[in-house]
């Protein structure tokens, strides 16, 4: 009550003396109970405890009602406010779509209009919702704008508090990264494929796309795709990606790859709307396996273009050891010098890419690919898949070696290659999938043994032995010596 008391009398620039006649009081005597109540109010802690030893500092202190408030902070809730607004998210989508449709970007993409013709159609009775209502009513359910802003949000505030310089490029390239976020993209595509807008326009659309899918490779339009949709601080790796898209999109492949994707989408709405991620709905889509092998069929042909272009191919190779060195404990270049590492590795892709069995090695890649959470590991478990193949038809195996002698590989690169076998019998003697796949594919355990386990354990203590660690060297160096003769690699 005294600070109220303070508060409301003690207004030096506002007081009327006059109107202080009717009270018991003088302005001397408020002057001199002033001070009284000051020391009245005043806190036991110094300066420092309170604000801390700086401005900066007092900006980042959180007191027990700032901590209060901040656990009721929501940083969806601008997002989520702004869609409320219904009339205002419509006009604003509305005039955004008006601008797009008018833009040169547009125009490249749709040269013949096809999209705007779709939304500007009239709708078959006055009472029906044109198909603008309906493709608005789409944008909507995603979620996109309240996901995006609160993206926007969270990103800004880790950048501020990890002292980030915050400038006008750094922003463009959060917003980017904030609207093309996974999640966002996902939320995007299953709000399409339940919508009355693909429901009502399903061949239109997939025409639509098709097109604009085909006009990606024309003009400038790729340019700076990856720093537009890819969130990559690393120069090199944007270039990389840019690199890689402006080929790919150019190839036949790609083509056959995006026509593959967008029937099986279209032709399977029930199926894939119920998808909870962009992992499931990837496994539902790899599930069909006529279109797991022109799906195949597509990225080998893609594979084969990009590694016949030499220049990107030099890039590529300095991306796959980065990643390749990201794992020490499982990293297949492990001992070899790194002046020799781009020159092998360079082989190695040309030498995998060109079998004649890649496209089982590309099978097993999606594989790994779908069962590690969408990130392609280079690990024992990549090694396993691409020996499983082999193992099965060992005529494989005896066709796999005599291509080695004949190719570059082996000409350039054999004592480093002499080394990655080295790494793969470390990486693979303690794992006991690889001889699970070896017994299960030979039949070992039946003719030898009836027994899996002793004979499993029997192969680990062999490979996991002094003798042998000294012997596999000399088995590797025996493997390589060819003298122009590979009539001993016709069968075991």
């Amino acid at each position: 009550m005294a600070m109220d008391i303070y508060l409301k009398i003690t207004r030096s620039a506002k007081v009327n003396l006059d109107d202080l006649s009717k009270y018991d009081f003088n302005f001397d005597y408020l002057n001199d109970d002033s001070k009284t109540l000051k020391y009245q109010l005043e806190v036991s802690q110094d300066s420092a405890e309170i604000f801390g030893e700086s401005s900066e500092e007092f900006l980042n202190k959180n007191d027990d009602l700032t901590s209060f408030v901040k656990s009721k902070v929501d940083t969806s809730n601008f997002g989520k406010r702004i869609v409320a607004l219904s009339q205002i998210f419509s006009f604003i989508t509305n005039k955004a779509l008006d601008v797009f449709l008018t833009s040169d970007i547009y125009k490249n993409l749709d040269p013949q209009g096809k999209l705007k013709a779709l939304l500007n159609k009239a709708p078959e009775s006055a009472s029906d919702k044109s198909n603008k209502e309906k493709f608005l009513e789409f944008l909507y359910d995603s979620n996109l704008i309240p996901n995006s802003i609160s993206n926007l949000q969270n990103n800004l505030e880790k950048a501020r508090s990890e002292k980030l310089k915050i400038d006008f490029p750094f922003l463009i390239s959060q917003v980017s990264k904030s609207l093309f976020s996974q999640n966002n993209l996902f939320s995007l595509l299953k709000s399409l494929l339940t919508s009355e807008f693909l429901n009502d326009n399903l061949n239109e659309l997939k025409d639509i796309f098709l097109t604009i899918a085909g006009n990606l490779t024309k003009g400038e339009l790729t340019a700076n795709l990856a720093s537009f949709v890819f969130d990559t601080k690393d120069k090199t790796v944007t270039n990389l990606i840019n690199a890689n898209l402006k080929i790919a999109l150019e190839t036949k492949g790609m083509a056959d790859a995006i026509k593959l994707i967008l029937d099986r989408l279209f032709n399977n709405t029930e199926l894939f709307k119920t998808s909870t991620d962009f992992k499931d709905l990837l496994q539902k889509m790899f599930a069909d396996e006529t279109f797991k092998d022109e799906f195949t069929k597509a990225v080998v042909s893609i594979t084969k273009s990009l590694v016949g272009n030499s220049d990107l191919i030099q890039l590529d190779a300095n991306a796959l050891i980065k990643l390749l060195n990201t794992n020490p404990e499982q990293n297949l270049l492990k001992g070899i010098d790194s002046a020799k590492q781009v020159l092998l590795v360079i082989n190695l892709i040309r030498f995998i890419a060109l079998d004649s069995n890649f496209e089982e090695l590309v099978k097993s890649s999606f594989e790994i690919f779908l069962n590690n959470d969408l990130e392609l590991k280079f690990d024992s478990n990549f090694i396993l898949k691409f020996f499983k193949y082999y193992l099965q038809d060992t005529t494989k195996i005896f066709e796999l070696i005599k291509n080695l002698f004949k190719s570059n590989l082996y000409t350039q690169s054999k004592t480093e290659l002499k080394q990655v076998l080295i790494n793969v019998f470390d990486l693979l003697k303690n794992n006991d999938k690889f001889f699970e796949s070896v017994f299960d594919s030979t039949n070992l355990k039946e003719k030898l043994f009836g027994k899996e386990n002793l004979l499993k354990d029997l192969f680990k203590i062999v490979l996991n032995s002094d003798e042998f660690e000294s012997l596999k060297t000399d088995l590797i160096e025996n493997l390589f010596e060819t003298n122009g003769d590979d009539s001993r690699f016709d069968s075991w």
